[in-house]
C-alpha cells in the first residue's frame, strides 16, 4: 500500500492502509505522529472546505470544523462518521475543494458539498458503475480529474466522465494490467509538458513496468516501459532571475515581459 498525503493549513496528514493516520506540523517537532483517538486508520484522505476527511474502506471520518486532529463525532463540532454507499465499494480517493469535493469509490463517483449545520455535508452520486482502481489512480488538473477505472481511462469534469482512452489505449491497458495489483496504478500530471501519465504493473509483475502518456493538447497517447514503484507530482523548484542559465532553461529567454511569462 502507498501513503497518501494532503495538507490542512499548517498540518500534513498522511494515511496508508494498515497504519494509523498520522500528522506532521510544519513548524513543530519535525516528526510524523499518530493522530490517535477516533481518526483510526485510513486508505486515503483529503480536505473539503473547513474539514479534513479520512476514509477507510467505506467509512468516512469527517474532522471537527477547522480541526484536522479531532474526529470525535459531535453535532456542535460537525465531526461525523459516515458510511458510504455499499454499491460503490471501497473509497479510493478524495479530491478536495473549497466547498465541494469529489469522492471516488471503486464503482461510484459522488460530489460532496459543504452545507454547514449539524449535517455538514450533502453527498450526491454522479456516476454509477464507474470508479477508480486505487488510491493513486486519480490525478487533478484544475477543475478536471483524470482517473483509471476497470473500464479504461477517463476525464471527469465534476458532472460527467468523458472517455479519453476508448478506441485508443483502453484495450491495451485492460489486457496488460496485472489486476491483482491494480491498487498500484498511479496517475500524475506533468504540467510543464502538458501530459497525463498512467503507470501500472503488467503481466505477472507486482511493480510498475509500463507508463501510458497522454498529450493533453494533442489528445494522443504513447507508451514507455520502465520499472518503478509509483508516480507522484511535485512543485517545480523556483528560479532566481539572476541565474540566466536557469531562466533560459525554464522559459527560453532572459528577456522577460508580460508576453513571455504567464503564471
Amino acid at each position: 500500500a502507498a501513503w497518501k498525503f494532503d495538507q490542512y493549513n499548517n498540518y500534513v496528514i498522511a494515511t496508508c492502509r494498515g497504519a494509523p493516520a498520522q500528522y506532521f506540523e510544519l513548524d513543530g517537532t519535525g516528526q510524523f505522529q499518530d493522530i490517535g483517538g477516533e481518526a483510526g486508520e485510513g486508505d486515503t484522505c483529503g480536505r473539503i472546505g473547513p474539514h479534513f476527511l479520512i476514509a477507510q474502506d467505506r467509512l468516512l471520518r469527517i474532522s471537527a470544523f477547522n480541526n484536522p486532529l479531532d474526529y470525535v463525532p459531535a453535532p456542535d463540532t460537525q465531526a461525523a462518521l459516515v458510511e458510504l454507499d455499499q454499491r460503490g465499494g471501497q473509497c479510493q480517493a478524495i479530491i478536495g475543494g473549497t466547498d465541494v469535493g469529489v469522492i471516488f469509490q471503486e464503482r461510484m463517483i459522488s460530489r460532496m458539498a459543504y452545507t454547514g449545520g449539524a449535517t455538514a455535508f450533502q453527498m450526491d452520486p454522479v456516476e454509477f458503475n464507474q470508479g477508480a482502481l486505487g488510491p493513486l489512480a486519480v490525478a487533478r488538473l484544475g477543475r478536471l480529474m483524470f482517473y483509471a477505472s476497470e473500464h479504461g481511462i477517463f476525464m471527469f469534469d465534476g458532472s460527467q466522465s468523458v472517455p479519453i482512452g476508448a478506441n485508443k489505449i483502453d484495450r491495451h491497458f485492460g489486457n496488460n494490467l496485472n489486476y491483482t495489483y491494480r491498487n498500484r496504478v498511479s496517475l500524475a500530471i506533468d504540467t510543464e509538458r502538458k501530459c497525463l501519465m498512467v503507470a501500472y504493473p503488467t503481466g505477472t509483475n507486482s511493480d510498475v513496468t509500463e507508463m501510458l502518456i497522454y498529450s493533453l493538447p494533442d489528445q494522443k497517447w504513447t507508451r514507455d516501459e520502465f520499472t518503478g514503484q509509483v508516480l507522484f507530482e511535485m512543485p517545480k523548484e523556483g528560479v532566481s532571475l539572476d541565474d540566466d542559465a536557469a531562466v533560459i532553461a525554464a522559459v527560453g529567454t532572459t528577456n522577460l515581459d508580460s508576453s513571455t511569462v504567464s503564471i
